[in-house]
C-alpha cells in the first residue's frame, strides 16, 4: 500500500467533520437594563414606549402618534412613585441626543400619485431572541389596512479615520 493511499482518507473525515459542526448562531444583543422595553410617561410625555438598545443608544416612540420621540445616549432617569415613591417627578431622558421627533404627522399615504388620507394605531410590541418589532396599524382612507412591523438595532460602525 503506498503512503498516499494510506493517507488519501483523512481530507474525507475533516470535511466530514466540519460539516457536522453545529451552524453558527447570531449573538444576542447585550442590554443596558432589563426590561429593555417598557411604556412610561417620559419627559412629560405621555404613552411612550422606550427601548435601551444599547448602552449608546435609546430610543422612544409616541404610542398614539406611532411616531419616533427621540434617540439619544445616556438612559433614563428613572423618578416618580412607580420608581422612587416620590410623586409629582417623571422619568427624564438623560444624555446628548442624536434626533428628535420632527413636527407634523410621522405617516402618510400616496396612491397612484394622490395623498391618501390614514390613520395610525399602535399594535404593541413582541420581544424574540432579545430584539424588539414594533408594531403599527395604518388604515387607508381606501378602506386598506397596512401593517407594518419595525426592528430597531444598534451597531457600532468602526472608521479608520
Amino acid at each position: 500500500m503506498s503512503p498516499t493511499a494510506t493517507f488519501a482518507p483523512l481530507p474525507l473525515l475533516l470535511l466530514l467533520g466540519l460539516l457536522q459542526q453545529p451552524q453558527p448562531t447570531p449573538l444576542l444583543p447585550v442590554r443596558p437594563r432589563d426590561p429593555f422595553v417598557f411604556r412610561c410617561v417620559l419627559d412629560q410625555h405621555p404613552r411612550m414606549i422606550t427601548v435601551a438598545l444599547d448602552a449608546d443608544m435609546w430610543v422612544a416612540w409616541d404610542a398614539q402618534s406611532c411616531a419616533l420621540y427621540k434617540g439619544w445616549k445616556g438612559g433614563v432617569k428613572f423618578d416618580g412613585p412607580v420608581y422612587t415613591t416620590v410623586h409629582g417627578p417623571q422619568p427624564t431622558t438623560q444624555g446628548p441626543e442624536y434626533t428628535t421627533a420632527v413636527p407634523g404627522d410621522a405617516w402618510s399615504a400616496i396612491k397612484n400619485g394622490q395623498p391618501l388620507g390614514c390613520r395610525v394605531r399602535y399594535g404593541g410590541y413582541q420581544i424574540v431572541a432579545n430584539r424588539v418589532s414594533l408594531e403599527w396599524h395604518i388604515l387607508l382612507a381606501d378602506g386598506t389596512d397596512v401593517t407594518v412591523r419595525e426592528t430597531p438595532t444598534a451597531s457600532k460602525i468602526w472608521a479608520p479615520w
